[in-house]
């Protein structure tokens, strides 16, 4: 009884506007006498929607330019529509409406025939028959110039405005790259920037942003650091809202995205210390988290300068440690993750930072995860095992933590997992060789688990790899230092494996000969001398586990870095 009687009092309403608007031409549109005629008889609603349907879409065709009366009939028909008695009201509206409706744009005379035709339009876009019409009407261009010129549209009506863009664009991904041809890009910012404290209307606005920017290729350089800049002004502002914080960052992730330009945009503190807090603030809300994450990704890779700069702001590397524990079945987080704390071990500060905010804790979920993703996912296992030895290079306390937290174990189950990807075999060698080196609590841990079968399959199977025969004779020398791994490694088949190396593989590769003929004095010495003289174990891991050149702004040189 409540909707019935909610249904003929609007009803009521829309007729006291119609005849308040334009009582004078009120016999022109005899629906609008017929809709009095039903409220004050009160009958059935179901009995009679359909009659009123049929009567408000005259009278929506005849008032297309009056806000109020567009709005009068938009309330009646939602409560039509939430009964069940109609279709959404988009569906009602014949081909004539719609070019009536693109007409009014293109005119604008006065404010209120705006609003309602952006009003109705809103409710139209879905409609996949209402698209096309659109489409040949260009809606797009004339929706699009309107925010670009018109000085008297409300925020209301720009909002409007913004939800029909995103609505059409959503449905064809063709005319996100139409809008960005036609000048859709500066329409935005210009918006975002005449009402940077309004909400809703900034929520609308990343909302188109973020569906317009995944193909960037239309646009520049310029513009693109002109969108990141206002992105960033938004998140600062907006830190607290979530729906405008996700938005913002998918859109700062497609703008930025291989982009030079925007790379020093992004890699400026201010705009770190944004995504610092953002991480903070939405801790627990995966998506925000992996784009974040992907952002600071994109700002340290190649740079230790930044890297630097980033990891020595409050909270930063615990913020990036606590999103890879709470979101340690997310793919995405865990990579971008991952990558992260790969670059900044470049740092030594930040090894020790990540010691500090129990980031080996965080790498070995990673490693756990690892087990999940799909065999041929080789970038995500590389960077996800290179974290951790970066991490742990000339760090003993990373070391001790990667072998008690389980990391050790973790990624040399991975390793026996993904045995025929080379990529990922030297990885883990390299990183195994830095876990072992100088540490026996790891060796002996190693010696656990099988990393000698591990060490020799690797040798054997991947002989043609000189990156793999280096690291699997240091590794092999550095499991040396406990007396069961040493004696275990004089009884396997070591020797001739090392032999035939050396006599037909990599007869010129300097490193390689060297591990070779250090490892064979090991194994042709009696064990107890071995053991009494640790020198002729002895295997600092000097070189880095990745080799690759970074620049730093700091001394304008280039030094080696850890990781590529």
């Amino acid at each position: 009884m409540i909707h019935e009687r909610e249904f003929w009092v609007k009803i009521e309403d829309l007729v006291f506007v119609v005849d308040s608007q334009d009582k004078a031409y009120r016999s022109e549109v005899p629906e609008v006498e017929k809709l009095s005629r039903l409220a004050r008889g009160r009958g059935s609603m179901v009995e009679h929607a359909a009659e009123v349907v049929i009567c408000l879409t005259e009278i929506l065709c005849k008032y297309l330019r009056n806000y109020a009366i567009v709005v009068s009939i938009l309330n009646i028909g939602d409560l039509l529509w939430s009964r069940g008695l109609m279709a959404k009201p988009r569906t009602c509206l014949e081909r004539d409406t719609l070019e009536s409706l693109a007409g009014a744009l293109r005119e604008h005379q006065k404010d209120f025939s705006i609003e309602g035709a952006l009003e109705v339009l809103t409710l139209c876009v879905p409609s996949h028959q209402a698209l096309k019409v659109m489409q040949e009407e260009d809606v797009l261009g004339t929706v699009t110039e309107l925010l670009i010129s018109s000085t008297t549209i409300s925020a209301h009506g720009v909002r409007r405005a913004l939800l029909i863009l995103w609505q059409m664009c959503k449905e064809t991904s063709d005319l996100g790259r139409s809008l960005l041809k036609i000048g859709g890009l500066e329409a935005i910012l210009k918006q975002l920037d005449l009402y940077r404290t309004d909400r809703l209307l900034t929520d609308s606005a990343t909302l188109l942003l973020s569906i317009v920017t995944i193909d960037n290729q239309e646009i520049s350089d310029e513009e693109a650091e002109e969108s990141a800049s206002v992105l960033f002004r938004v998140l600062q502002f907006f830190l607290h809202e979530r729906a405008i914080v996700y938005q913002s960052c998918v859109a700062l992730r497609n703008i930025t995205s291989q982009r030079a330009a925007c790379r020093t945009l992004v890699q400026q503190e201010s705009s770190l210390r944004v995504l610092v807090r953002i991480l903070q603030e939405w801790a627990m809300e995966e998506y925000i988290c992996a784009d974040a994450l992907a952002l600071i990704r994109n700002a340290v890779v190649g740079d230790s300068d930044v890297a630097e700069i980033l990891f020595r702001t409050e909270a930063a590397m615990e913020s990036v440690a606590s999103a890879m524990q709470n979101h340690d079945q997310s793919y995405e987080v865990q990579f971008r993750g991952a990558q992260a704390l790969r670059y900044a071990a470049f740092i030594a500060a930040n090894r020790m930072r990540i010691c500090q905010a129990r980031g080996i804790h965080s790498i070995s979920r990673a490693l756990a995860y690892a087990k999940s993703v799909k065999s041929g996912d080789d970038e995500f296992h590389i960077n996800v095992i290179l974290a951790l030895g970066n991490a742990c290079f000339n760090h003993q306390e990373n070391k001790f933590m990667a072998g008690k937290t389980g990391a050790l174990s973790q990624m040399v189950e991975l390793l026996f997992r993904h045995r025929d990807h080379v990529q990922i075999q030297v990885a883990g060698l390299r990183t195994l060789r830095c876990l072992t080196d100088d540490n026996e609590f790891n060796a002996r841990i190693a010696a656990g688990e099988e990393v000698l079968s591990l060490c020799t399959m690797d040798l054997v199977g991947h002989v043609e790899n000189p990156d793999i025969c280096e690291n699997g004779f240091a590794l092999l020398l550095n499991l040396c230092y406990c007396r069961e791994m040493l004696e275990r490694v004089l009884e396997a088949d070591v020797e001739n494996i090392i032999t035939s190396i050396i006599e037909t593989k990599h007869p010129n590769n300097r490193i390689v000969q060297i591990q070779s003929q250090r490892l064979l004095v090991v194994i042709q010495t009696p064990p107890q001398e071995v053991l009494d003289n640790p020198s002729l174990i002895a295997n600092r891991y000097e070189d880095y586990i990745d080799e690759v050149v970074l620049p730093t702004r700091s001394s304008g040189v280039f030094r080696r870095a850890l990781c590529g």
